[in-house]
């Protein structure tokens, strides 16, 4: 599959999906207790786009990173990316994004919102976002050429 979202697991037990469109969700699970000592579990999607545009990702993201921040209780990081239009397609000369995003997984659906994390020197896509033993992150690898690429 090429195409591909990020989940992380929030404290709440609640997966949020960041990507790759403009709309986050969050995957809620209830587990039900049934005769006989089982359980039924049913799902359901909470769909998270702010109303207001500026609240919202950058662009759709194609082959950026995200990472569930460490120490920052269910804050998620989304950095760079490639922008590729509502199907899913990519955009011929599309722009590779050099913005680092942030979200509140756990905030009420009517205050959700990514907000301004400032931008890598350089925009990439294909990079790889490790937490470092000191919390830090790092932002290793990665290309500054759009896809799809031309084949040498």
């Amino acid at each position: 599959m090429t195409y591909y979202a990020r989940f992380h697991l929030l404290s709440t037990s609640r997966f949020l999906m960041s990507g790759m469109g403009d709309v986050a969700a969050r995957l809620s699970h209830v587990k039900t207790a049934t005769l006989g000592g089982g359980y039924v579990v049913s799902s359901s999607w909470e769909m998270l786009q702010p109303a207001n545009p500026l609240d919202r990702l950058v662009g759709f993201r194609h082959y950026g990173s995200s990472v569930l921040a460490p120490g920052l209780e269910d804050v998620i990081i989304v950095i760079g990316g490639q922008h590729y239009d509502d199907t899913c397609k990519l955009v011929t000369g599309s722009t590779i994004h050099s913005s680092v995003q942030f979200c509140v997984g756990t905030a009420d659906a009517a205050t959700f919102k990514w907000s301004s994390a400032g931008s890598l020197n350089s925009a990439r896509l294909c990079a790889n976002a490790v937490i470092l033993p000191d919390e830090s992150l790092f932002y290793v690898g990665g290309t500054n050429v759009a896809w799809p690429m031309v084949q040498q």
